[in-house]
């Protein structure tokens, strides 16, 4: 259990790195940091993740650290109003460029992924703390890849494979059409299952106050969307 907390910790480390260091950042940083992770996962999580790899969900922050290297999570979520909307518009710019971009669509598949890794979690089982910030940051990537992204003719076309998801086995052409929701587009907000499979999975991952917190806030961005009509249930 030891080995495994210290192989949390280094992880929570790399991401945290890349994080702080994003202002920064130039691209042979951000090809070390690449190299790292890929190092990572290759020594942690793979082939299974073994019982440290779900007790600490380390797919899910691996996938994190790498919607931190290729997002602004402070500019995404001023752009979505944490300061309000005066400030909020400050921001659009910024977060339509990259919502459209190859870059923002990389950061929305590893968000698919993470709700797929907690899709895998069985019920009752409770997931380490840092889970629930680790999905609301990829509910605010997917909300703002939606709301904001658009699709042209180019990127439309264009190839969307990503090293590291290729080294991992993912077929990123296959992972964004199904995130999609098996569309070819990107779909609106009240479309996207993913989105609301974030949100929705978002209370049920702990009896932390945090995750309800966090709950409320994404629900906040969809306020025409009745419960009933966002979260199918079986």
């Amino acid at each position: 259990l030891t080995n495994g907390f210290h192989t949390y910790l280094e992880l929570e480390s790399l991401a945290a790195s890349a994080m702080e260091a994003k202002s920064t950042i130039n691209s042979t940083q951000q090809s070390s940091y690449e190299d790292a992770l890929m190092r990572f996962y290759e020594t942690n999580i793979t082939p299974n993740g073994g019982q440290n790899g779900a007790k600490y969900s380390l797919a899910v922050l691996w996938h994190s650290a790498f919607i931190s290297l290729y997002a602004d999570i402070n500019r995404i979520e001023l752009a979505v109003g944490k300061e309000g909307l005066t400030e909020s518009q400050l921001h659009r710019g910024y977060i339509r460029d990259w919502a459209s971009s190859p870059t923002g669509q990389r950061c929305a598949l590893h968000a698919a992924l993470i709700l797929r890794e907690l899709e895998k979690i069985p019920i009752g089982a409770e997931p380490p703390i840092h889970v629930p910030r680790i999905i609301f940051r990829a509910a605010l990537v997917w909300f703002c890849y939606t709301e904001f992204g658009a699709d042209t003719t180019t990127n439309r076309h264009q190839s969307v494979e990503y090293p590291e998801l290729q080294k991992i086995g993912i077929n990123c052409q296959r992972l964004n059409f199904e995130a999609n929701g098996f569309k070819v587009l990107r779909p609106t907000i009240s479309e996207s299952s993913t989105f609301c499979g974030l949100v929705d999975i978002l209370p049920r991952v702990g009896h932390w106050g945090i995750s309800r917190l966090f709950a409320s806030i994404l629900n906040l961005l969809v306020p025409d969307v009745k419960d009933d009509e966002r979260y199918p249930r079986l």
